[in-house]
């Protein structure tokens, strides 16, 4: 969407879109809610493909890199 500059304008148009008692810490918590919802809902369409592509990635990192996680040292 396509942020107004001129502030005035802007105050008009949230006052048009969502009532006189609306402010700008209303639309900012608005816009994040939204965001909020729209990734969550994203995420939950492609939870299998997104969990697939993690593993596969987790298990690369374990096959190339065996001993990352190990505590003790490595002596002979």
């Amino acid at each position: 969407m396509k942020q107004i500059k001129d502030p005035k304008k802007r105050e008009a148009l949230l006052r048009y879109w969502h009532g006189p008692d609306w402010s700008e810490e209303d639309q900012e918590k608005f816009v994040r809610e939204r965001n909020n919802r729209h990734c969550n809902k994203w995420r939950e369409q492609n939870r299998d493909k997104y969990n697939k592509v993690m593993k596969r990635a987790q298990d690369k990192w374990r096959k190339e890199n065996p001993y990352y996680y190990r505590t003790e040292t490595m002596e002979p």
